[in-house]
């Protein structure tokens, strides 16, 4: 039976260094042997792993087991990089990288035709079987109670009111400055800050590219452009129950 331990085992005897620092390891890509923080050898426990400089990324057992293990450092495009090089020593389809589920980009495994949210330290059997305890998919959504009290502040402040007369009249000479969402939605939920609405309109009324002429959007283009540049502020993250969703 094929197993990751014995591709592992196989890789390092026909790409072993022979001599130096790293005798009797091998480099992960047997073509590349100056890459050596990234070596495939074999631990006094007889199992065979992958050692990104200090940390061992990826241990395969005898009995066909495998553990992933990044020590937090998933998030980076190198450990994924190589991890997913490691991967082509494994017997079943297996990949890590980011997916986007349920709104959020969140770091995943894939394995076979499923995505399992990842975590350091799982465990897979031989044949792409989760043994750890799945983790469950985060989700990003609407906090409906802080959107519901923005709508009332612009509402109590005069800004939903005089938005129209704002967006139709205001014009393209209004100063530049740098408006970040929170600042843009403190300011339009406050009346003292009134005299700085027609400048933040007209930020959003504006279709500016570098090459062209301003192009000047309806009130109701504008609206929906304010509205959705500052929606993402009310976003709130939680946990669902999904461990696992089907490619």
């Amino acid at each position: 039976m094929t197993t990751t331990h014995t591709n592992l085992a196989l890789h390092l005897e026909r790409h072993k260094y022979k001599r130096g620092m790293y005798k009797n390891e091998a480099p992960l890509d047997g073509r590349k042997r100056q890459r050596n923080h990234v070596r495939v050898l074999r631990r006094n426990d007889n199992a065979m792993v992958v050692r990104m400089y200090s940390t061992d990324i990826l241990t395969a057992y005898e009995d066909g087991r495998i553990v992933i293990d990044t020590r937090g450092w998933y998030d980076r495009r190198t450990t994924t990089a190589r991890l997913n090089e490691a991967f082509r020593f494994v017997p079943f389809h297996i990949g890590i990288g980011s997916w986007r589920v349920k709104s959020l980009n969140q770091t995943a495994l894939r394995v076979n035709r499923t995505l399992y949210k990842y975590f350091d330290e799982i465990e897979l059997d031989g044949e792409g079987n989760i043994l750890s305890d799945l983790h469950a998919f985060d989700a990003r959504h609407m906090d409906k109670h802080e959107i519901e009290g923005f709508r009332e502040d612009i509402k109590e402040s005069g800004f939903k009111a005089v938005f129209p007369v704002l967006a139709a009249n205001v014009t393209d000479d209004q100063p530049r400055r740098h408006w970040s969402a929170n600042l843009v939605i403190r300011y339009i939920t406050q009346e003292c800050h009134a005299n700085d609405w027609p400048e933040i309109v007209a930020r959003y009324a504006f279709r500016r590219e570098w090459n062209r002429e301003s192009e000047r959007l309806t009130v109701k283009q504008t609206w929906a452009r304010l509205m959705s540049d500052l929606r993402k502020e009310f976003m709130a993250t939680s946990i669902t129950d999904i461990t696992s969703v089907p490619l």
